[in-house]
């Protein structure tokens, strides 16, 4: 018997759990209860000999200059029009055109040989808008930002070598209002902070639909592209309105059932 009464008392020891704790148990169970969605993929530029398939989701649009007359062009030199085409990997670079190998690992240009002209001086100034377009949900749109390095040929230090133009990124927009420059460490010596990775950067403010990342490099002729690397989405720990919303249903569940229960009181 006095096992039956102890068994009929843990039984009932839930009748006893506070409000707060009966919320916070339907609000376990409805957050575990939510769909996980799959992460969309930004393609970083990596490439082998015998895998090039993240290329596929890249485009460029190329603006050839007069013999060295761009290397002071701005941004009414860029090809906002198009057409943009599919990428090469760096991978046919004839030696002495600004490499010592006939690759630049995990670059992409218009063409395999990273060129346009035969060595510095002697190259046509050419400007680049890389692209890469993805597709978001309204709540990946608005709880997703996006991380990646990149590096760009030319540096945009200033003289003709290098040229003016610094390498800059944009996001759904080909205005010229809507372009970010490139960080690079500035400290870095010849050949210019823009060929190494720069740091980390971090966007969000994206679409709901179809959002594409614009990037905006100007080339000396010799070894132009650029690298993008470390590429990856992640949450922006901002609680979607569909957990408030069934945090709200919980706290208007228990409140009803208490208010029963002291009705039958």
């Amino acid at each position: 018997m006095g096992s039956a009464l102890m068994h009929c008392d843990r039984l009932a020891a839930p009748r006893t759990m506070s409000l707060f704790q009966r919320v916070l148990v339907l609000f376990g169970m409805a957050v575990t209860a939510l769909p996980a969605f799959a992460v969309p993929t930004f393609y970083s530029t990596e490439w082998t000999a015998t895998d090039k398939s993240n290329l596929t989701s890249w485009s460029v649009a190329t603006n050839k200059s007069g013999l060295d007359a761009g290397r002071s062009g701005g941004f009414s030199d860029f090809p906002t029009g198009g057409p943009f085409t599919a990428v090469s990997a760096c991978d046919n670079i004839p030696t002495g055109w600004g490499s010592s190998t006939n690759t630049r690992a995990n670059w992409i240009a218009n063409q395999s040989n990273c060129s346009n002209g035969t060595n510095i001086g002697n190259g046509y100034w050419t400007q680049f808008i890389f692209r890469q377009s993805f597709t978001l949900t309204k709540a990946e749109a608005s709880s997703l930002q996006l991380t990646f390095q990149w590096a760009a040929d030319d540096s945009g230090r200033g003289n003709w070598v290098q040229g003016t133009w610094i390498p800059k990124w944009s996001l759904n927009s080909l205005v010229q209002t809507a372009l970010v420059d490139g960080i690079w460490d500035a400290t870095t010596t010849w050949p210019g902070p823009t060929y190494s990775l720069g740091p980390a950067v971090t966007i969000s403010g994206f679409v709901e639909g179809i959002n594409t990342m614009y990037f905006w490099v100007q080339g000396n002729g010799i070894t132009d592209g650029m690298s993008l690397m470390n590429a990856q989405f992640s949450n922006r720990d901002i609680p979607e309105p569909a957990t408030f919303g069934l945090l709200g249903l919980g706290l208007l569940g228990v409140t009803m059932s208490r208010r029963r229960a002291l009705a039958r009181a």
